[in-house]
Protein backbone atom coordinates (compact mmCIF):
# COMPACT_ATOMS: atom_id res chain seq x y z
CA UNK A 1 0.00 0.00 0.00
CA UNK A 2 1.55 3.23 -1.14
CA UNK A 3 1.22 6.04 1.79
CA UNK A 4 0.04 9.42 1.65
CA UNK A 5 2.68 11.88 2.02
CA UNK A 6 2.25 15.68 2.30
CA UNK A 7 5.16 17.63 0.85
CA UNK A 8 6.75 19.08 3.81
CA UNK A 9 5.22 16.24 6.78
CA UNK A 10 2.20 18.32 7.49
CA UNK A 11 -0.15 20.75 5.49
CA UNK A 12 0.43 24.90 6.12
CA UNK A 13 -3.53 25.91 5.62
CA UNK A 14 -6.47 28.37 6.98
CA UNK A 15 -9.69 25.93 7.64
CA UNK A 16 -12.81 27.15 8.44
CA UNK A 17 -12.99 30.89 7.71
CA UNK A 18 -16.68 30.88 7.25
CA UNK A 19 -19.08 28.32 7.86
CA UNK A 20 -19.64 27.65 4.43
CA UNK A 21 -15.69 26.39 4.29
CA UNK A 22 -17.03 23.04 5.91
CA UNK A 23 -19.72 21.87 4.81
CA UNK A 24 -21.46 18.25 5.84
CA UNK A 25 -24.57 16.20 4.45
CA UNK A 26 -25.86 13.58 6.70
CA UNK A 27 -26.67 10.50 4.98
CA UNK A 28 -29.52 7.88 5.72
CA UNK A 29 -30.79 4.80 4.60
CA UNK A 30 -32.30 5.03 1.12
CA UNK A 31 -35.45 3.42 2.23
CA UNK A 32 -36.20 5.10 5.23
CA UNK A 33 -38.17 8.14 4.17
CA UNK A 34 -41.00 6.89 3.37
CA UNK A 35 -44.41 8.66 2.23
CA UNK A 36 -46.18 7.25 5.55
CA UNK A 37 -45.30 6.84 8.69
CA UNK A 38 -45.55 7.69 12.83
CA UNK A 39 -42.95 9.95 11.97
CA UNK A 40 -42.25 13.21 10.27
CA UNK A 41 -38.83 13.26 8.71
CA UNK A 42 -37.53 17.19 8.36
CA UNK A 43 -34.24 18.40 6.85
CA UNK A 44 -32.52 20.42 8.99
CA UNK A 45 -29.86 23.14 7.25
CA UNK A 46 -28.06 25.81 9.18
CA UNK A 47 -25.00 27.92 9.59
CA UNK A 48 -23.24 28.81 12.87
CA UNK A 49 -25.26 26.77 14.93
CA UNK A 50 -24.76 23.34 16.46
CA UNK A 51 -27.49 20.80 16.69
CA UNK A 52 -28.30 20.56 20.21
CA UNK A 53 -29.15 24.49 20.42
CA UNK A 54 -30.67 24.76 17.36
CA UNK A 55 -33.31 21.55 18.34
CA UNK A 56 -33.73 23.69 21.66
CA UNK A 57 -34.96 26.55 19.99
CA UNK A 58 -36.66 24.59 17.46
CA UNK A 59 -38.69 22.48 20.33
CA UNK A 60 -39.52 26.30 22.30
CA UNK A 61 -40.57 27.49 19.05
CA UNK A 62 -43.37 24.57 18.12
CA UNK A 63 -44.21 23.86 21.69
CA UNK A 64 -42.27 19.75 21.95
CA UNK A 65 -40.18 18.71 24.25
CA UNK A 66 -36.71 18.30 23.16
CA UNK A 67 -36.72 14.45 24.09
CA UNK A 68 -39.62 14.21 21.10
CA UNK A 69 -37.46 15.17 18.58
CA UNK A 70 -35.18 12.24 16.82
CA UNK A 71 -31.92 13.00 15.52
CA UNK A 72 -28.57 10.61 13.72
CA UNK A 73 -26.24 12.70 14.53
CA UNK A 74 -24.44 16.20 15.78
CA UNK A 75 -23.22 18.48 13.40
CA UNK A 76 -20.48 20.94 13.96
CA UNK A 77 -21.30 24.82 14.95
CA UNK A 78 -18.76 25.84 12.77
CA UNK A 79 -20.25 24.80 9.82
CA UNK A 80 -22.55 24.55 6.59
CA UNK A 81 -24.66 21.50 7.69
CA UNK A 82 -27.54 18.90 6.08
CA UNK A 83 -28.75 16.34 8.88
CA UNK A 84 -32.43 14.81 8.97
CA UNK A 85 -34.52 14.99 12.20
CA UNK A 86 -37.77 13.23 13.28
CA UNK A 87 -40.75 14.27 15.31
CA UNK A 88 -44.54 13.07 15.62
CA UNK A 89 -45.57 16.66 15.93
CA UNK A 90 -45.05 19.67 13.44
CA UNK A 91 -41.89 21.48 13.57
CA UNK A 92 -40.80 25.16 12.74
CA UNK A 93 -38.20 27.66 13.22
CA UNK A 94 -38.56 30.83 14.90
CA UNK A 95 -38.42 33.84 12.74
CA UNK A 96 -35.33 35.76 13.80
CA UNK A 97 -33.31 32.40 12.66
CA UNK A 98 -35.06 31.33 9.32
CA UNK A 99 -31.88 32.99 7.68
CA UNK A 100 -29.33 30.49 9.40
CA UNK A 101 -31.74 27.54 10.49
CA UNK A 102 -34.00 26.10 7.29
CA UNK A 103 -36.27 23.04 8.32
CA UNK A 104 -38.19 21.64 5.61
CA UNK A 105 -40.88 18.12 5.74
CA UNK A 106 -39.59 15.96 3.58
CA UNK A 107 -41.05 12.76 3.98
CA UNK A 108 -42.44 10.02 7.14
CA UNK A 109 -40.99 6.93 8.63
CA UNK A 110 -41.57 4.05 10.80
CA UNK A 111 -39.08 4.80 13.46
CA UNK A 112 -37.41 7.73 15.22
CA UNK A 113 -34.00 8.86 13.79
CA UNK A 114 -31.24 7.87 15.93
CA UNK A 115 -27.71 7.22 15.93
CA UNK A 116 -28.21 3.84 14.56
CA UNK A 117 -29.54 5.23 11.26
CA UNK A 118 -26.38 7.38 10.64
CA UNK A 119 -25.24 5.86 7.72
CA UNK A 120 -22.25 8.43 7.13
CA UNK A 121 -21.57 12.06 6.65
CA UNK A 122 -20.28 13.47 3.48
CA UNK A 123 -17.57 16.51 3.95
CA UNK A 124 -16.54 19.15 1.67
CA UNK A 125 -13.61 21.77 2.72
CA UNK A 126 -12.27 24.77 1.56
CA UNK A 127 -8.42 25.21 2.47
CA UNK A 128 -7.06 28.76 2.22
CA UNK A 129 -3.77 30.46 1.94
CA UNK A 130 -1.99 26.81 0.72
CA UNK A 131 1.52 26.81 0.19
CA UNK A 132 1.59 26.81 -3.83
CA UNK A 133 3.84 23.59 -3.59
CA UNK A 134 1.58 21.61 -1.79
CA UNK A 135 -1.50 21.92 -4.50
CA UNK A 136 0.57 19.08 -6.52
CA UNK A 137 1.23 16.87 -3.32
CA UNK A 138 -2.56 16.91 -2.41
CA UNK A 139 -3.48 16.42 -6.39
CA UNK A 140 -1.63 13.58 -6.72
CA UNK A 141 -2.65 12.22 -3.35
CA UNK A 142 -6.36 11.82 -3.92
CA UNK A 143 -5.97 8.96 -6.10
CA UNK A 144 -4.01 7.11 -3.17
CA UNK A 145 -6.77 7.97 -0.83
CA UNK A 146 -9.75 7.03 -3.06
CA UNK A 147 -7.60 3.71 -3.13
CA UNK A 148 -6.07 3.01 0.29
CA UNK A 149 -8.76 5.31 2.45
CA UNK A 150 -6.90 7.39 5.35
CA UNK A 151 -6.29 7.45 9.15
CA UNK A 152 -9.11 9.22 10.65
CA UNK A 153 -7.65 11.04 13.64
CA UNK A 154 -10.30 12.19 16.08
CA UNK A 155 -9.77 14.91 18.64
CA UNK A 156 -11.77 16.29 21.46
CA UNK A 157 -14.69 16.09 19.60
CA UNK A 158 -14.98 12.19 20.54
CA UNK A 159 -12.24 12.23 23.20
CA UNK A 160 -13.39 15.72 25.25
CA UNK A 161 -10.47 18.07 25.72
CA UNK A 162 -7.46 17.71 27.25
CA UNK A 163 -7.42 18.40 31.51
CA UNK A 164 -4.77 19.41 33.97
CA UNK A 165 -5.70 17.05 36.53
CA UNK A 166 -7.09 14.02 34.54
CA UNK A 167 -5.65 14.53 31.14
CA UNK A 168 -8.14 12.93 29.10
CA UNK A 169 -11.41 11.58 30.74
CA UNK A 170 -10.82 8.56 29.28
CA UNK A 171 -7.86 7.90 31.70
CA UNK A 172 -9.99 7.76 35.04
CA UNK A 173 -12.06 4.96 33.45
CA UNK A 174 -9.07 3.00 33.03
CA UNK A 175 -8.03 3.28 36.05
CA UNK A 176 -11.87 2.12 37.71
CA UNK A 177 -13.09 5.31 38.31
CA UNK A 178 -15.67 5.32 35.59
CA UNK A 179 -17.87 8.36 37.19
CA UNK A 180 -14.73 10.57 37.00
CA UNK A 181 -14.66 9.96 33.35
CA UNK A 182 -18.22 10.59 32.93
CA UNK A 183 -18.67 13.86 35.30
CA UNK A 184 -15.21 15.10 32.95
CA UNK A 185 -17.01 14.28 29.70
CA UNK A 186 -21.03 16.08 30.82
CA UNK A 187 -19.24 18.95 33.00
CA UNK A 188 -15.98 20.47 31.84
CA UNK A 189 -16.67 23.22 29.39
CA UNK A 190 -14.54 23.51 25.96
CA UNK A 191 -12.56 27.23 25.23
CA UNK A 192 -14.82 28.75 23.16
CA UNK A 193 -18.09 27.21 24.54
CA UNK A 194 -21.23 29.50 24.62
CA UNK A 195 -21.49 31.00 27.83
CA UNK A 196 -25.40 29.45 28.10
CA UNK A 197 -23.64 25.87 27.79
CA UNK A 198 -20.53 26.69 30.45
CA UNK A 199 -23.62 27.96 32.83
CA UNK A 200 -25.24 24.42 32.16
CA UNK A 201 -22.67 22.75 32.73
CA UNK A 202 -21.21 24.54 35.84
CA UNK A 203 -25.18 23.71 37.29
CA UNK A 204 -24.46 19.91 36.13
CA UNK A 205 -21.02 19.94 38.05
CA UNK A 206 -22.59 21.59 41.15
CA UNK A 207 -25.55 19.30 40.88
CA UNK A 208 -22.91 16.39 40.59
CA UNK A 209 -24.71 13.26 42.65
CA UNK A 210 -28.06 14.88 42.70
CA UNK A 211 -29.69 12.45 39.70
CA UNK A 212 -33.36 13.51 39.71
CA UNK A 213 -31.94 17.75 39.73
CA UNK A 214 -29.34 16.33 36.90
CA UNK A 215 -31.89 14.66 34.75
CA UNK A 216 -33.85 18.20 34.54
CA UNK A 217 -30.91 19.76 33.63
CA UNK A 218 -30.43 17.02 30.56
CA UNK A 219 -30.17 18.81 26.82
CA UNK A 220 -30.20 15.23 25.45
CA UNK A 221 -31.96 12.19 25.02
CA UNK A 222 -28.77 10.44 26.00
CA UNK A 223 -27.85 12.60 28.96
CA UNK A 224 -31.29 12.19 30.40
CA UNK A 225 -31.34 8.57 30.07
CA UNK A 226 -27.75 8.27 31.80
CA UNK A 227 -29.04 10.21 34.89
CA UNK A 228 -32.29 8.20 34.74
CA UNK A 229 -30.16 4.90 34.79
CA UNK A 230 -28.07 6.09 37.69
CA UNK A 231 -30.83 7.63 39.50
CA UNK A 232 -32.17 3.64 39.42
CA UNK A 233 -29.23 2.42 40.94
CA UNK A 234 -28.94 4.71 43.91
Amino acid sequence: MELVQPFSGFLVYDLKQTPEDFQVEEILPSDLIQKTGKWMIFRLQKSGWNTLDALLRISKESKVSIFEIGYAGKKDRHASTSQYISCQKPLRVPKELTKVIQLDKIGFSKKSLSTELNVGNRFQLVLRNLLEKEIESIRNNFEKITKNGFINYYDSQRFSRFHSEFRLPILPFFKGDAETCLKLILTDPFPGEKNQARDRKKILYDLWGNWSQCEKWSKSKLEKNIFSNLKKEK
